[in-house]
């Protein structure tokens, strides 16, 4: 905005103008290729700036960017000389998928008879930051099993379809299920007999038990 004041003559009286004088177009260098990740709002988008003066965001800068692909947003050039107008323009964002993380929290586990996992509980071990449900496939050996319940050690194959904003996921994890200490009533072998010369492996126990060491 600029005003001009054209001073009073023999013929003319003074007279004062106020005119609006504007960056032309065609000299700015629109912003393009700009990008985001699903998440980001428009604070994370960087816009160029120039010694002529920067573009900014007509939007609140904690406005979302939206899902992923494309959207539109108003920006605004801001010259550093203030006798110069802002310009507004839409440009695009390339909104990216956000990458599907998983974080697993997986239990220390002990056999027990009256306990068993089942596939939610299982999925219940892994947080994840994407929107799409999580799958499980449960393996010990060649064997898929759902719940799983005896001692041993399971492979669980974790995948997660990806959805508009989030990408493919695909893990394998492990997990242990420890063998209880037996608690029920003993019967401990007595008279056992040998005779010299034998080895451990020559006496008989008792059906279940064993020899802890088979030297001599």
């Amino acid at each position: 905005e600029v005003t001009i004041t054209l001073p009073e003559s023999t013929h003319y009286l003074e007279e004062t103008i106020t005119i609006n004088v504007w960056i032309d177009k065609k000299k700015l260098s629109i912003p393009t290729g700009l990008q985001a990740t699903y998440g980001d709002t428009l604070a994370d988008v960087e816009l160029p700036t120039s010694e002529f003066g920067e573009w900014v965001s007509v939007n609140d800068g904690s406005t979302s960017v939206g899902n992923a692909g494309t959207q539109r947003f108003a920006i605004k050039f801001i010259p550093s000389n203030p006798n110069y107008g802002e310009v507004s323009e839409n440009v695009d964002i390339n909104v990216l998928q956000q990458v599907t993380s998983v974080t697993p929290n997986i239990p220390t586990l002990t056999y027990s008879e009256s306990e068993d996992y089942t596939e939610q509980e299982i999925k219940a071990w892994f947080e994840t930051n994407s929107d799409a449900a999580i799958s499980v496939v449960v393996t010990k050996g060649n064997d898929k099993l759902i719940p799983i319940k005896d001692a041993g050690t399971y492979t669980i194959s974790l995948s997660i379809k990806g959805s508009t904003n989030f990408t493919d996921f695909e893990n394998v994890y492990s997990v242990t299920i420890k063998q209880a200490e037996y608690t029920g009533a003993l019967s401990v072998p007595n008279n056992l007999k040998a005779t010299y010369g034998d080895t451990l492996a020559d006496v008989e126990l008792s059906t279940g038990w064993a020899w802890a060491s088979s030297s001599d």
